[in-house]
């Protein structure tokens, strides 16, 4: 009979919670999962019929005289001493005394309960939940762990699972709740069995002690067991048809659901899919099957639009009490828009998980990008150092796998130290193991040296953005011990060190290449600053690994940022551009998935559309919309955004080619519409590019400039010349009819040209403009028709200011009580003395005027005007300004409006 105790339903449900997000729990998380447990409830009836067993100790026949529960088998093996013995506690309980009490004086004590009572069903998933109370544990370890037993009671290899694990500081603790997940579908289970342990570091240490460690156990130490339930669970299952869950346009779209439990009553399962907006896309019931071999369920998602989507299936009962919870991510992605053999190009992706079970579905996802590099982690410095540091066949699959993507594998040695349960004084960085004598170091990496030597040629010191190896001074002198000890096994190693952008390094390069980190908080405009000191004239040798934002950010902020951050990296025309795996990769105790991130659809885009090419100019579009331009085989690549645009983006009209197209960073792709002879192409603060446009066609509407682009608001006769180049790869002719702002004038108008491929095309002008032209930026219309391969007809802007040469001026209104004060400011950059007059004209108002007399160089003088009365004015234009009253006479116009 199964005993009544406190809020069992809750127990479920957090033993649950636990196991679907791993097996492992630390102390502080089950604290906080004990701490959940509340007042005395009722319990549901579905409590009771999926609690398959419960042990509080209390049980004790009558005239039961062992000290220790009845069917519980003291563990025995080496480092088991038989002198330890449990025994009933009838003074400390977690409900109520009495419960299970293991004290260690030396050495370590584990009990087995391997009856055959706690019978399964296959279909089922189980969870074993057991709270836990410590004293004295600095080195040993209290947990539990359980497995699958076969028919005849014999233990099912594999199957094994281990809690978290409690002590550590050697104090008291209060109860603490821990968990043991077994997932089911496994052949020929039959029974569950259990074991306590109350074990030295040398058990439950995984792997054999460090080099040089001291192995420390405690002699006095207790642990204290009760109230361990045994529950059975719904199988619950949710993936795609496909690992890596990423689809192809024109790639069926499917999730699989699995949901079975032998009785199955009162349950309801539900699944939803959401875009990343955060839109409900699908909202469905799904079916539980109560037979042994219940089948999936496929549902199809075949009119998805790209982008990233997220899936969530939860059972629960009927009175909506939640149980199971599944989620995942899956992207549907657009066909490629380069040709294969540049996409990815100078493109690299870090790989840090490499797990078996992860390899299929991150093995898929490198095949999407097309990189053309992968860095993988071959070695770890903690693992050598406690010499476990066996075969990894892992390793061998993943970096066969980065080959068959058509990447060129790169082998990271981790620096993880200090790390683990143990920490070797003095070995606080990869750094100070290569600094002893290689005798000490070389037979824990030789192996790995020449295992890999056939599939990786460069080999990484150091993880990326490691700010401990950053500018050590002992890499000058480490780096060149590691190439001659490799040689022998390598040939002709190739060695990189890793740094941060923000850290600037005057010493020589040693190393064949340089990583470096782009932390998140350089913003991008500022990546072009940091590189150049860096660089020191090796370019090529250079890989930069961009880091995104956090998630906290708004998304949209967020993805736009990772999109001009991976564009001006890959401006710099390095040797390669990296960017952490953009996925998640989750092993869990029922399975391993890999679910894509939205910035995995971004830098596929990215790559993709940039792969291979080259950086060519930074320009603007309509004189505000910022440009980067790169080029493929003649083709241009602009990379457009503005950041002070709203959200749908401003509307330039530029000519780009009837062929143009404008493909956002999810790889939505449409034509760029015609209107007469230009194009509309719309530019907001979400990056976009536009491709299928000439590369000479753009450079040469870039080049289109009058010199000097400040002309001087004077009386003179004004002069300047009217400047391009021919960017195309035979002569050209042609005209060009300029045209001026309104009411200027400008002679000749009619510009006939012919040029050579790379000749520049240099004429004067005259120009003449009103006296009351407002100073600023200007505009000269150049309408082009070209006689190249074909006859082009454009129009294009030549931007200028309208200004004073060496003079900061500067003005102001606001608003006083009836009044409305204009603010003059001029500060005299020239070398020499000047004066004018400031003025004030408003309609209907006498005219002010005040003097900025005998200014000197460096000096700034600001005064101010009243405008009485200016509530008749609000709304209205008021002309201010500047006249030159000694010298070349010069003026200066500006329209303000009364507020």
């Amino acid at each position: 009979m199964l005993p009544s105790f406190r809020g069992t339903i809750w127990l479920y449900m957090i033993a649950w919670i636990a196991c679907w997000v791993g097996p492992v729990r630390t102390q502080g998380e089950s604290a906080s999962l004990a701490s959940l447990q509340g007042a005395p409830i009722d319990r549901p009836p579905i409590a009771g019929r999926r609690i398959v067993a419960h042990f509080d100790f209390n049980d004790r026949p009558p005239g039961f005289d062992n000290p220790f529960p009845p069917s519980w088998r003291q563990h025995r093996a080496a480092g088991f001493p038989f002198y330890l013995e449990g025994r009933y506690d009838d003074q400390v309980g977690h409900e109520a005394p009495p419960s299970f009490r293991l004290q260690l004086d030396g050495g370590s004590l584990a009990y087995r309960y391997e009856e055959r009572t706690i019978a399964v069903r296959t279909a089922s998933d189980y969870v074993v939940s057991c709270w836990v109370r410590s004293e004295g544990l600095r080195n040993a370890r209290a947990y539990i762990t359980a497995y699958y037993m076969d028919r005849r009671g014999q233990r099912i290899e594999g199957t094994d699972r281990r809690s978290a694990m409690i002590g550590g500081s050697g104090e008291l603790t209060d109860w603490q709740h821990i968990f043991v997940a077994l997932p089911g579908n496994v052949p020929d289970s039959r029974y569950i069995g259990i074991v306590l342990w109350l074990a030295q570091s040398r058990i439950w240490q995984d792997g054999p002690a460090p080099l040089r460690s001291i192995v420390n156990e405690d002699v006095r130490a207790t642990a204290w067991f009760d109230d361990i339930t045994v529950y059975r669970l719904p199988r619950v299952a949710l993936r795609t048809a496909n690992p890596g869950q990423v689809f192809d346009e024109d790639e069926r779209v499917e999730l699989h659901t699995e949901i079975s439990d032998p009785d199955g009553l009162n349950l309801v399962a539900r699944l939803h899919v959401y875009s990343a907006e955060g839109h409900i896309i699908l909202d469905r019931q799904v079916p539980i099957h109560t037979d042994q071999n219940g089948d999936f369920e496929s549902i199809s998602l075949d009119e998805l639009p790209p982008g990233l989507y997220y899936a969530d299936l939860r059972v629960s009962t009927e009175d909506n009490i939640p149980l199971v919870h599944r989620s995942l991510s899956f992207a549907r992605v657009l066909s490629r828009i380069s040709p294969p053999a540049a996409a990815g190009r100078r493109w690299g992706v870090i790989l840090n998980e490499v797990e078996p079970s992860l390899l299929a579905g991150q093995g898929r996802l490198l095949q999407q990008l097309h990189p053309e590099f992968v860095k993988v982690p071959v070695w770890q410095a903690r693992n050598a150092i406690a010499r476990a540091n066996g075969v990894d066949e892992s390793i061998d699959r993943y970096l066969e796998a980065i080959v068959e993507a058509n990447a060129e594998p790169i082998a990271v040695l981790r620096d993880d130290l200090p790390a683990g349960p143990y920490v070797v004084p003095g070995l606080n960085s990869i750094l100070d193991l290569f600094e002893e004598d290689p005798l000490a170091w070389k037979p824990l990496i030789a192996g790995t040296w020449s295992r890999y030597a056939g599939l990786t040629h460069i080999w990484q010191i150091g993880q990326d953005g490691n700010e401990a190896l950053a500018g050590d001074p002992r890499l000058g002198e480490i780096i060149p011990v590691l190439a001659r000890e490799m040689q022998p096994l390598i040939g002709q190693p190739r060695l990189a060190d890793v740094t941060l952008v923000n850290y600037q390094d005057d010493s020589p390069w040693v190393a064949d290449y340089r990583a470096i980190t782009v932390p998140q908080t350089v913003v991008p405009d500022d990546i072009r600053r940091y590189l150049p000191p860096l660089a020191k004239g090796n370019a090529e040798r250079i890989w930069l690994t961009v880091e995104s934002l956090d998630d906290h950010y708004p998304r949209e902020l967020r993805l736009a940022d990772l999109g001009r951050r991976l564009a001006e990296a890959y401006f710099l025309n390095l040797g390669g551009v990296f960017m952490q795996a953009p996925w998640h990769g989750r092993t869990r105790w029922f399975d391993a998935q890999v679910d894509p991130t939205e910035d995995f659809i971004v830098f596929r885009t990215v790559t993709d559309v940039l792969g291979g090419s080259m950086p060519v100019s930074r320009t603007h579009i309509g004189g505000r919309g910022r440009c980067l331009v790169f080029d493929r085989n003649g083709m241009a690549i602009l990379f457009v955004w503005d950041e002070q645009a709203p959200p749908e983006g401003i509307e330039h009209f530029v000519c780009l080619g009837e062929d143009a197209v404008q493909v956002d960073l999810w790889g939505r792709h449409w034509p760029v519409p015609t209107i007469g002879s230009r194009q509309a192409v719309r530019i907001g603060p979400m990056p976009t590019f536009i491709v299928h446009t000439p590369t000479w066609l753009v450079e040469f509407r870039r080049q289109f400039a009058l010199d000097p682009m400040l002309l001087e608001a004077s009386f003179e006769q004004r002069r300047c010349l009217v400047v391009f180049r021919n960017t195309y790869h035979e002569p050209i002719s042609g005209l060009v009819r300029l045209t001026p702002p309104d009411n200027w004038d400008i002679r000749p108008i009619r510009l006939p040209f012919a040029l050579q491929p790379g000749e520049q095309f240099r004429q004067e002008i005259e120009v003449h403009f009103p006296l009351n032209a407002e100073a600023g930026i200007k505009t000269f219309a150049g309408d082009f028709t070209i006689d190249a391969e074909r006859r082009y007809r454009f129009v294009e802007p030549a931007w200028f200011e309208l200004g004073l040469k060496d003079l900061d001026l500067h003005t102001t209104i606001y608003r006083a009580g009836s009044l409305a004060v204009v603010r003059l400011t001029l500060t005299n950059r020239t070398e020499r003395m000047v004066s004018f007059d400031g003025f004030v004209v408003a309609p209907g108002r006498q005219r002010m005027n005040r003097p900025f007399p005998n200014v000197l160089p460096g000096q700034s003088v600001t005064k101010e005007f009243a405008i009485e009365q200016a509530d008749s004015l609000r709304g209205r234009t008021i002309r201010v300004g500047f006249n030159e009253v000694e010298g070349a006479y010069r003026l200066w116009n500006q329209l303000l409006t009364v507020p």
